[in-house]
């Protein structure tokens, strides 16, 4: 073996293999290892982004510097109420902070000189999911995991940047938001409801390619509203399917439906077949974006919905959106029902004068 070839090699410090040194990694405190034995002993810290050994303390993809400092963050954040003192799941009724676990798949199209294992790379052993889009050219798609408060401002940060290097956005790349949703069907019901009376505001704050599209349909082709709201509850599952399968379906078809990953009625803007198959909700209409806080925006009024479907729906009040006669009306009436923060509200108003310049 020439001089060059062995400059090109590493020696992995802990299963003392060579290995090429372009394949090398470095640990936290200066180990020198190689793929295989970061896959089987080591991760890589989600926020600081150094390598630990798997027995090294933290929380879940965190080291244990880093899930101390998320801590101390986390309950200034609930002193300032920011974000709920469940980290995972909805807290009770009676507390005043409400939270849901979000997670975001977003698609994008990979520049000419890169392929999916550059983004896997990068993504590898972090908690991430990736694989290839079958509706794109070359397409992938990386599906931040579920969590909330700062833990998922973190990891959307994160995967919009290493996207950011490997690809890009085009019109026919779509932001998907799934949203835990730890609930009966009354608040299934009340989400759905809130969602149709919501879905011109939604259509209204993003681009023209999102609208008549087959993979975000508007659920206000597919549904009337008072059918939803005279359908009890313990049927909602039936409302929904009927709308692919026919009024006739039975009980033993629709639990088999639900279990079907790709079934047809995923393509609605609001996915209420993820519910009874993984118990979220999916919302798709977003186009496709690499902005951390478009998404993080978008994911937060998603939420808001939600929580106000859940533990303060008041169907009133939702007529009451449902005959505005205008984008401003209804705009305003939602965003107030929801209690959106003036901020968010600035932010969507800002983005349907984007989309409708003529308003300007």
């Amino acid at each position: 073996m020439s001089n060059n070839e062995q400059e090109q090699l590493n020696i992995c410090n802990d299963c003392n293999r060579e290995h090429p040194i372009g394949e090398s990694r470095e640990t936290a405190d200066g180990r020198i290892i190689c793929n295989d034995c970061f896959r089987e002993n080591y991760f890589r810290c989600e926020r600081c982004e150094r390598i630990y050994r798997n027995d090294s303390g933290g929380e879940g993809a965190y080291c244990e510097e880093c899930s101390l400092e998320i801590e101390r963050e986390e309950e200034r954040e609930r002193e300032e109420g920011i974000i709920s003192p469940n980290n995972t799941l909805f807290v009770n009724k009676k507390s005043q902070y409400r939270n849901l676990p979000i997670g975001v798949e977003i698609e994008a199209e990979l520049k000419d000189d890169y392929d999916y294992d550059n983004v896997l790379d990068e993504l590898d052993g972090s908690g991430y999911g990736i694989c290839e889009d079958g509706s794109l050219n070359r397409g992938v798609e990386v599906q931040v995991p579920a969590s909330n408060g700062r833990r998922t401002k973190d990891l959307v940060i994160k995967a919009c940047r290493i996207l950011e290097k490997y690809s890009y956005i085009q019109d026919t790349c779509g932001l998907h938001v799934h949203i835990g949703y730890p609930s009966g069907l009354s608040a299934v019901k009340n989400a759905l409801t809130m969602s149709y009376v919501a879905e011109p505001v939604f259509f209204g704050v993003i681009p023209a390619s999102r609208q008549n599209n087959h993979y975000c349909q508007a659920i206000r082709s597919h549904f009337n509203l008072n059918d939803i709201l005279e359908a009890k509850a313990k049927d909602i599952d039936e409302l929904v399917y009927s709308t692919q399968y026919g009024r006739s379906i039975s009980k033993n078809r629709m639990n088999l439906l639900k279990q079907e990953k790709y079934n047809n009625c995923r393509y609605y803007g609001v996915n209420i077949h993820s519910f009874f198959y993984r118990k979220t909700i999916e919302f798709r209409y977003h186009s496709g974006t690499l902005d951390p806080v478009k998404i993080l925006n978008w994911a937060e009024l998603l939420k808001k919905i939600l929580v106000y479907a859940k533990f303060n729906f008041n169907k009133d009040r939702v007529l009451e959106i449902e005959r505005s006669e205008n984008f401003d009306d209804r705009s305003k009436k939602l965003f107030e029902t929801i209690g959106l923060s003036k901020k968010l509200r600035n932010y969507f108003l800002n983005r349907h004068l984007k989309f409708n310049p003529l308003r300007k």
